[in-house]
């Protein structure tokens, strides 16, 4: 067993790291020129070599995410070309690939190892709701541009999907302490085993940061003088844990049990406000997945529960606007690859969700249902040029019609690692239960007087 202690401090103050023997030595590293092909699964459900991906794609290995100086998956994924990061608050980070980036993240899906932590009864994504530490991932693959055709509805800008190692691959402890900036505290625990054909991993952390700064007073060049809002910013406190099994069934199949759980608070914005979430909002999940070969059977269930507090908007009692919301989720996700003829490549699946919602602010949203098939056709042309065809359907609630995704690709490689890639995609969003089903009266202030106003959602709303 290799126990490993690092102590890493943002501003580079010092770093200090001990090792004991370990009982066999590690095997020395390879020359780059031996370095097997990076592969990747996201963008067509099925592993390729990465040159052979149909759409535009990035990955983050494990060393690069080790040797890059980030407090949070924000600044690690800044290192993504078309990817804009913003960060508003000491926990509210958003993403969207090549465009800009609003303070809610509605069209960039995020999935870990597969499973989605998009929450699509607001439609975003809260980052400090991943229960594994950086040191657990494999590679971030981040696929810049429409993902719906093979990963339905949300997948409008790009798709980032973080890929855990597996237990057999961080066999040890490693410990890992830090701070910084913002009286930011970091400390993260693994402690991976193999035992016969089982593997095992377990994991915990801790993140904290205190508020940032925020600006007072009259805002710089407005006429006439507006002030900025009068509110104060908090800091975050994440606290997370992780376990999972893996049992190797035979040599071309394997059985992963996983579960996780991850706690935040702090402040987030919306189109209404900025919200405080309370210090007991958490996601927990569990999962089951069945790989053999090419063919993977995945179940997860997320269940998250929240409460918050607007912080300028206030509802018709007068007091602050309240947000208290819970979500239960339950998928159920099929793909597999066929080869037909030595010249098709068959990529096709198929997946069932529901969820059930209880939102203090859009009661009548209380469940969504939506399922969605898809198939692909990698054609090989020749030995440079191959053309992929697929596309997807999905039918979710409560959109009165399915909506049919569309991808073609055409790639043409001259050399092995040089390929020319023309493509054409098409992606959507669907709206949110808020965007449905919203329900609450607020204040607005009209010069001395407060003016009730209705606000309502739409249920007619299409993606």
């Amino acid at each position: 067993m290799r126990i490993e202690m690092k102590w890493r401090f943002t501003m580079a103050i010092f770093a200090l790291a001990t090792a004991l023997p370990a009982q066999e030595a590690p095997p020395a590293e390879e020359p780059a020129s031996q370095v097997e092909e990076v592969i990747v699964v996201t963008a067509s459900r099925t592993e390729q070599a990465l040159n052979e991906a149909p759409a535009a794609i990035t990955v983050l290995d494990a060393r690069t995410i080790e040797s890059i100086p980030a407090d949070d998956y924000g600044d690690l994924l800044r290192n993504v070309p078309g990817l804009n990061v913003s960060q508003t608050s000491a926990r509210d980070v958003n993403m969207t690939s090549r465009g800009a980036t609003n303070t809610l993240s509605t069209s960039q899906l995020v999935l870990l190892d597969g499973r989605s932590i998009y929450l699509d009864f607001f439609g975003f994504v809260m980052w400090d709701f991943l229960p594994v530490n950086p040191n657990e991932i494999k590679q971030i693959e981040a696929v810049r541009g429409p993902g719906s055709a093979v990963w339905g509805a949300n997948a409008m800008s790009g798709v980032v999907n973080l890929i855990t190692k597996r237990p057999k691959e961080m066999v040890g402890t490693s410990l890992l302490l830090g701070g910084g900036e913002l009286s930011t505290l970091f400390g993260s625990i693994s402690h991976a085993g193999v035992s016969g054909n089982m593997g095992y991993k377990i994991s915990g952390g801790y993140y904290e940061q205190d508020a940032y700064d925020r600006p007072s007073g009259v805002v710089p060049g407005s006429n006439p003088p507006t002030t900025f809002p009068a509110f104060e910013n908090a800091g975050t406190e994440q606290p997370k844990g992780d376990i999972r099994f893996d049992w190797d069934l035979d040599e071309t199949s394997y059985l992963t049990v996983g579960a996780g759980y991850a706690g935040t608070d702090g402040i987030i914005h919306t189109g209404i406000g900025p919200f405080d979430i309370a210090s007991s909002s958490n996601l927990s999940y569990g999962k089951l997945n069945w790989t053999r070969q090419a063919l993977n059977v995945g179940f997860f269930a997320n269940f998250l529960s929240a409460d918050s507090v607007n912080l300028l908007t206030r509802g018709s009692d007068g007091r602050p606007l309240g947000f208290e919301f819970s979500t239960d989720t339950y998928s159920l996700d099929v793909a597999n690859t066929s080869v037909l003829g030595g010249h098709n490549i068959f990529t096709y699946g198929a997946n069932y969700r529901t969820s059930e919602f209880d939102l203090e602010i859009a009661p009548r949203g209380t469940e969504k249902d939506e399922w969605g098939v898809f198939l692909q056709d990698e054609i090989l042309l020749g030995e440079h040029v191959r053309w992929l065809i697929g596309g997807r359907y999905d039918d979710i609630e409560p959109l009165e019609d399915g909506v049919f995704s569309p991808r073609t690709s055409l790639l043409i490689s001259p050399q092995p690692n040089h390929t020319f890639r023309m493509s054409y995609n098409e992606a959507f969003r669907t709206p949110s239960a808020i965007n449905n089903y919203l329900d609450v009266t607020i204040l607005n202030q009209v010069g001395p007087f407060l003016i009730p106003a209705d606000a309502f959602g739409d249920v007619e709303l299409v993606e």
